[in-house]
């Protein structure tokens, strides 16, 4: 009886020994959990063994019985659950980060044109912005890089504006005029002599290449314009005068009276 026991004992040392080492302890496979998050994600592998931890936002490695697994985590308030194949060592689980909050902001556009635009934006969201001149606040827009069109002077102009979170993003629409200034000389100011035959100083506004406010004393006042297309508007006697008159390189003259004005260009 012991020799058959110590011969049993035997064999089954002999197997034991033959057997190669994956069959006596699985192999494990080193992975990398990737968390792209923000929040700290509960995760379940369940296959060959069980896993339960906690992914914390980063990338760290984690071992693994290899094998295929079902695993299954909440992150950005949703449920996610698949299947994945442990092989190699380096392999990656990836939990994605959560989808950019859509913030919805203010977005300023100034207009020196004096007919209507339509300004094309597309980014996060499309929009198709009805700009007359002056400046014109849209509300509810998404934040977030958009490419901007629209057509003026002939041509297209196209570009980027960045529509931020704090409701200050302001565009211009710099009319033809002042375009040509821009991108073609310097401005050169020429001389306006403009009579005020008004029995009283007169606040006017002048709307064209650039942008200027005076008050004009009774008698001769002397400005400093760019020269141009421009367009009047001013106050006198509780009445609206308003009118255009073009600024020569050479200068320009302007007489205000109580019931006309009359331009010299010189």
């Amino acid at each position: 009886m012991l020799k058959k026991t110590l011969l049993l004992v035997s064999v089954l040392a002999i197997v034991m020994l033959a057997m190669p080492s994956s069959a006596l302890a699985a192999a494990k496979k080193s992975v990398i959990i990737h968390n792209d998050t923000e929040e700290d994600v509960k995760v379940t592998f369940e296959g060959p063994e069980t896993y339960k931890w906690t992914a914390y936002p980063g990338k760290y490695e984690k071992t693994f019985v290899e094998g295929e697994y079902e695993y299954s985590y909440t992150s950005c308030g949703e449920k996610h659950s698949g299947d994945i194949e442990v092989t190699n060592n380096g392999q990656t689980f990836y939990i994605e980060s959560c989808p950019a909050e859509e913030v919805k902001t203010k977005f300023l556009v100034s207009s020196h044109f004096g007919e209507n635009l339509s300004v094309e934006l597309v980014g996060p969201e499309e929009y198709s912005l009805k700009v007359e001149l002056g400046v014109n606040k849209f509300t509810d827009m998404v934040s977030g890089d958009y490419v901007y069109s629209y057509d003026a002077c002939g041509i297209t102009f196209s570009g980027i504006v960045d529509i931020q979170k704090n409701g200050k993003t302001q565009m211009t629409l710099k009319n033809c005029e002042r375009l040509l200034l821009l991108d073609f000389e310097q401005p050169v100011p020429t001389k306006l002599r403009v009579a005020n035959h008004f029995g009283s100083p007169v606040d006017i506004t002048l709307i064209g290449p650039l942008t200027y406010y005076a008050t004009l004393q009774p008698g001769l006042n002397r400005l400093d314009l760019v020269s141009g297309s421009y367009t009047y508007v001013y106050a006198a006697n509780g009445l609206r005068y308003d009118g255009t008159f073009i600024v020569g390189k050479t200068g320009t003259s302007l007489v205000f009276i109580p019931t006309l004005v009359t331009t010299v260009t010189e």
